[in-house]
C-alpha cells in the first residue's frame, strides 16, 4: 500500500526566516513545521529535532532539508527512508506539487488500526472454524455406534483424529493470543503434588498409542507461586512431545526432584531424538524443525514454544538432552 491516504494536508507552516527560539511553542504541541520561503513556496520542514539542534538563528542558517517522497511511495519504503535519515517526517511531492507531509506518526496509527484490524479477523476466523469442527467430530461420534464394517470403523477412526488434531491447532493458536497478553493468576501450590496431577490426566492420550508413563516422584513439598492453567498446559506440551516422538507400547518416565531450595521435573523418553541441527530451534514459536511423530503425527510447532513462554515467565528454565535415535530428556527447574 501507498501512503496517498496519510498524508496529512491540513499543516502549519513557519518562514524561512523565522526565528527558531520563536517556533518554541508551536513545535512543542506539533511534530514538525512546513517551511515557507522567500517565494512564498514548500522549502522543507523543520521538526522537533532541528529546534534540539539548532535553538536559536533563524531557519535559513542550517540545513533543515528532509529527503521527500511521492504519494505512490509505499509504507515500508517511507519507513525505511526515515530509519537511514533519522527523519521522523517527510515532504510529500505528487509530480513536482507539494502535497503535505507523512509523519512517522501517521504510519504509527496506521500500522497499529491494521494490526487491530487483522487481529479481530484472525480471531473470528478461529473462532468460526472451531465450530463447524466440533461439530462433525460430535457427528463423527454418533456414527461409531452404527456402523460395524471393519474398514469403515478405521475411517471413522482417521477423521476422528483429524478433526481432534485440527481442533488442537485452532485452540492453540487462539492460546498465543490469550496467552501473551493475559495477566497470570499465581497462586502458592505445591509443584510435586501438581505435577502428579498434570501427568496423571494424560491416559487418554497415552492410550490411544499404548505408552507407558511410569512416575517417581519426590514425596517431598515444594510450594512455588504458578498460574495453575498455563503450568498445567507446559506441562502437557512437554509430555505430549515425548509421547509424539516415542514409539508404540513404548515406555516415558516422569521423575521429580527436591534438593535445597531447587525443584527439577525431568520427562525422560527413549524415542527418535532430535537431529542436532534441529536442537537449537525447537523453542522456536511454528519452529521449522518439528518432525512428524513416530506414527506420522503432525506438528504445530507451538507446543515447545509455548511451554517455554510460559516457564520463564514463572521465573523457571527449561532445556533438554538429545541424541538422535535414543531418546529425548527434558528438564524443567524452578528455584523458591
Amino acid at each position: 500500500m501507498n501512503i496517498s491516504q496519510l498524508i496529512d494536508k491540513n499543516y502549519y507552516s513557519c518562514s524561512i526566516l523565522q526565528d527558531m527560539e520563536g517556533l518554541f511553542k508551536f513545535l512543542k504541541d506539533s511534530l514538525y513545521l512546513v517551511v515557507i520561503d522567500k517565494e512564498l513556496k514548500v522549502a522543507g520542514i523543520v521538526n522537533q529535532i532541528d529546534l534540539i539542534n539548532h535553538p536559536t538563528g533563524r531557519i535559513i542558517d542550517f540545513d533543515f532539508s528532509k529527503p521527500s517522497v511521492s504519494t505512490e511511495t509505499s509504507i515500508v519504503d517511507v519507513y525505511n527512508l526515515m530509519a537511514s535519515s533519522c527523519a521522523n517526517c517527510l515532504p510529500v511531492y505528487d509530480n513536482m506539487e507539494f502535497m503535505g507531509v507523512i509523519s512517522i506518526n501517521h504510519l504509527s496509527h496506521y500500522l497499529l488500526n491494521q494490526y487491530k484490524k487483522h487481529d479481530l479477523i484472525y480471531q473470528r476466523a478461529i473462532h468460526d472454524l472451531r465450530n463447524p469442527i466440533s461439530n462433525i467430530i460430535g457427528l463423527n461420534s454418533l456414527l461409531e455406534d452404527s456402523i460395524q464394517e471393519p474398514e469403515n470403523i478405521e475411517i471413522i477412526d482417521l477423521t476422528k483424529t483429524a478433526g481432534n488434531h485440527a481442533l488442537e491447532i485452532l485452540n492453540k493458536l487462539l492460546f498465543i493470543e490469550k496467552h501473551e497478553s493475559d495477566q497470570y493468576k499465581l497462586e502458592i501450590t505445591d509443584l510435586n503434588y501438581f505435577v502428579r496431577e498434570c501427568l496423571t490426566e494424560l491416559k487418554g492420550i497415552l492410550s490411544n498409542k499404548q505408552v507407558q508413563l511410569l512416575l517417581s516422584l519426590s514425596n517431598e513439598k515444594f510450594p512455588y507461586l504458578i498460574d495453575r492453567m498455563h503450568f498445567k498446559r507446559a506441562i502437557h506440551n512437554v509430555v505430549s512431545n515425548a509421547i509424539k516422538f516415542s514409539y508404540p507400547n513404548g515406555t516415558i518416565y516422569g521423575f521429580t526432584q527436591i534438593s535445597g531450595n531447587t525443584f527439577t521435573l525431568k520427562i525422560v523418553d527413549s524415542g527418535i531424538g532430535i537431529p542436532l541441527e534441529k536442537q537449537l530451534f525447537v523453542f522456536d514459536q511454528f519452529t521449522e524443525s518439528s518432525l512428524p511423530g513416530t506414527i506420522g503425527e503432525s506438528s504445530t510447532g507451538l507446543g515447545l514454544y509455548l511451554a517455554k513462554n510460559c516457564i520463564e515467565r514463572l521465573k523457571g528454565k527449561i532445556w533438554f538432552d538429545s541424541v538422535e535415535g535414543q531418546g529425548t530428556t527434558f528438564f524443567v527447574e524452578f528455584k523458591a
